[in-house]
């Protein structure tokens, strides 16, 4: 069975094999934080469950996988947030970075085979971070609403690292 998700302009729509189509419903803001909350609680009670049957093995799994995930999360909130302040600071006014350069797409691939001259002719025109965010592969909007991005980001690393700003 073969099915198909398609972005049309009034919504997300499945596409059956059979050429039946169902629309779906995007959730809203409260409903996604009530659902991260229901997750947060199994997950609490799934913690407290391992501990009383006293599942050591299961609670050091648990504790490296939370431990990677967290560096791994870290590190990418710290090169967005770098990215977001350096563009903030220095390169706001940069044109927007084009699909192409020189009829070839300027994709990770491209970038990583450059030559040190045709990079340094593209951050001349478009600056670091348009192609540092470009070779990370970050969505083509990521700089939009830039300003309210890096607080975000912020926050969360303040969170993450057990920092509280009153």
């Amino acid at each position: 069975m073969q099915n198909s998700i398609v972005q049309l302009p009034d919504g997300v729509v499945v596409i059956g094999e059979d050429g039946s189509t169902s629309y779906l419903v995007s959730i809203s803001t409260t409903e996604s934080q009530q659902f991260q909350q229901e997750k947060l609680q199994l997950d609490q009670q799934n913690l407290k469950d391992m501990a009383r049957r006293g599942d050591v093995a299961g609670l050091r799994e648990r504790a490296r996988r939370d431990h990677t995930w967290n560096i791994t999360n870290s590190a990418q909130l710290n090169f967005e947030y770098g990215l977001l302040k350096s563009w903030g600071e220095r390169e706001s006014t940069f044109p927007k970075l084009p699909d192409t350069w020189l009829g070839q797409p300027l994709d990770p691939s491209f970038i990583r085979k450059a030559s040190p001259d045709t990079l340094r002719s593209i951050m001349r025109k478009h600056g670091r971070c348009q192609l540092d965010a470009r070779l990370h592969q970050l969505a083509p909007d990521f700089f939009e609403n830039w300003a309210t991005k890096l607080y975000e980001i912020e926050k969360q690393i303040q969170t993450q690292s057990g920092i509280r700003s009153y």
